[in-house]
């Protein structure tokens, strides 16, 4: 073996223990990226306005199937289950409210945390598994057909996998007990 040969040799065994370093710090950084979104979603999440608002959005969520069944008790259920609300309750619910209420911006503010949720989810960041830990999806029951409403009143389109209804049906789907 000449020296040559030995000089290739030791060149591509530098060149595969480089790769194995650079895969290992990449790995490194991303479960580094990946508890820094967690961290920030879960601060968020549980910080005093979010829960404020969540309380707000709660109600009015809880009210609206008042409106369409027997008792009070019904209502919770489903509320409770987040059950969705149908396209007739949500145009009522947008109707009704002033969009500069409290209630209006709670739900805008909830919308709007979701929708963040939604787009980490389905682009890879984080996965239902690490959402679940943390947040409850039955208040989607609600807020997905708010954003259909919207876009029904307002004149656009929702995206079909990026929306909070498919977030719904396949956080549904792989958890049902979550609901």
């Amino acid at each position: 073996m000449g020296l040559e040969t030995i000089i290739l040799v030791v060149s591509v065994a530098i060149a595969l223990v480089s790769t194995i370093f650079a895969w290992i710090a990449i790995r490194t950084s991303n479960k580094t990226y990946k508890a820094g979104i967690i961290a920030q979603v879960y601060e968020k999440y549980h910080s005093p306005s979010i829960r404020k608002d969540l309380q707000k959005v709660w109600e009015i969520y809880g009210k609206t199937w008042y409106g369409y069944r027997e008792s009070a008790k019904e209502a919770s259920n489903y509320a409770d289950k987040g059950e969705p609300i149908s396209m007739e309750m949500a145009m009522e619910v947008l109707n009704n409210l002033d969009k500069n209420s409290p209630e209006y911006i709670a739900i805008d503010n909830i919308n709007g945390l979701w929708t963040y949720i939604m787009m980490l989810a389905f682009n890879g960041i984080l996965g239902i598994n690490e959402l679940s830990s943390f947040v409850t999806p039955r208040i989607l029951g609600f807020l997905y057909p708010l954003e259909e409403a919207k876009a029904s009143k307002y004149g656009y389109s929702t995206h079909r996998k990026f929306s909070l209804k498919n977030l719904y049906n396949v956080w549904k789907k792989k958890y049902p007990k979550s609901f």
